[in-house]
Order: structure tokens, then sequence, then C-alpha cells
């Protein structure tokens, strides 16, 4: 900050939302205030022609509030009029601001305010810059809510399936389910089907298989009959 302006370091300028960065934002050096009729304007208090005003205040006095102020009698002696003046000022703006001392009249805050904004406003500055790169140099993993289970990606994929034919088909929810039983239904029938046909193919192995053994025996069996008989003949 080269005294030109200043920047904003709350609210729409920090990018964060939590006080931990600030974005280059302009601000007026001095506030503005929209005028409104309809509220009546506060009255500016003004310390002329009071005790409080200074330029009245004789120099006797004033070297009086100084030695209560407890300023060294031979500070004092150096000192012109208007330096005693401007010290009785100066201290008596101390005093109020740190609640101490009953010559509160002669404190005058807008000598030092602008300075002391502008000194304020760069510790601030500077205790959220060293925030914010702290926060960025960071290599902690912030979870996000980004993050999903494959199972739940999934379901949204299946959704967004459902969705795109009930618009390209112009189907109805209901609709779409009864296609799905329907699908599902001639599944089942074909798993029935295809465990029935292997039994039955079984069952005809089976059988067939008794057959060739049948086949196979019978020839056996008449030859030795045969022969029997031969031999009963010979003797």
């Amino acid at each position: 900050m080269k005294g030109k302006c200043l920047l904003e370091v709350t609210g729409v300028a920090d990018p964060t939302g939590c006080g931990e960065g600030f974005s280059y934002v302009k601000i007026p050096n001095k506030p503005t205030q929209q005028k409104d009729d309809k509220e009546p304007q506060p009255v500016k208090k003004t310390v002329t022609g009071t005790d409080a005003d200074l330029r009245r205040l004789s120099l006797k006095n004033a070297k009086q509030l100084l030695r209560k102020f407890g300023v060294p009698e031979e500070e004092i002696k150096k000192l012109s009029r208007w330096e005693v003046i401007d010290v009785v000022r100066t201290m008596s703006t101390e005093q109020a601001r740190s609640g101490e001392g009953p010559m509160s009249k002669f404190a005058r805050g807008s000598r030092f305010s602008v300075a002391e904004h502008q000194e304020r406003y760069k510790e601030e500055c500077q205790r959220i810059f060293d925030l914010q790169n702290k926060v960025l140099s960071s290599t902690e993993v912030l979870s996000t809510d980004t993050d999903s289970s494959s199972a739940e990606d999934s379901d949204f994929e299946e959704m967004g399936k459902n969705i795109e034919n009930m618009l390209q088909n112009k189907k109805t929810s209901s609709q779409l389910s009864r296609e799905r039983e329907e699908q599902e239904r001639k599944e089942l029938q074909r798993m029935l089907l295809g465990e029935g046909s292997g039994f039955t193919d079984k069952k005809e192995k089976d059988r067939k298989s008794v057959n060739n053994r049948r086949l196979r025996t019978e020839p056996k069996l008449e030859a030795e009959e045969v022969g029997n008989e031969y031999r009963k003949a010979c003797r």
C-alpha cells in the first residue's frame, strides 16, 4: 500500500469465506455515506467557545495542567505557549483513550485516528496474508463432497439410463417396471426349460445304454444254447 488506496479484507474480498485470505478489492480511503432526507442529520459537537476550547486556555492554566500530568518544570519552561497547548492536547487525548484522567474535555481524537487506523489496517492485512500463505502451503488433503463410492455411481448411472429411456420412448415409470418384470419372467422360463430338457436327455441316454447292453448279451446267450444242443447230439 502506497497511500493511494486501501484494500478490503473482509466480505466480498474474502474468497475463503472464513478469514483465511483476501483478494484485491479497492475501497475508498474515507468512508462514503449516503444521504437520506428522511433521517435527521446528527448535530456536530463543537468545542469552540466552550471551556474545552484550547484557544481560550491561558498559558498559566495550561502549565498547571502539565504539572498535573507529571511533566518536569524544566521541560515546561522550555516550551512556548502553543507548544504547551499541544502537549496538553496530546496528553489529554492519551488519557481519554486509556480511560484515565479528568481532563478528557481537552482530548482531540481526529488528529491521530487516521494514523492509528492505517497502522491497524496494515497489521490486519499482514495477519491475513500470513494465514493465507500458511493455508496455501499446507499439504493436508481435505475431503470434499464430490467423493462417492462406486455403488452410488452405479445407482446414478442406472437412474440416468432409466430417465433416458423414458424420454426416448415416452414411457412412464410403471410401463418400464412392467417391462422389466416381463423380461425377468422370460429369463426364469428359459432357465427352467433348460433344466427340464437336460433331465429328459439324461433319461433318454440311460434308456439307450440299457438297450445296448441287452443287445450285446442276447447273441452271447444264443451261442451258448446252440453249443449245448450240439454237444448233446454228439453223445
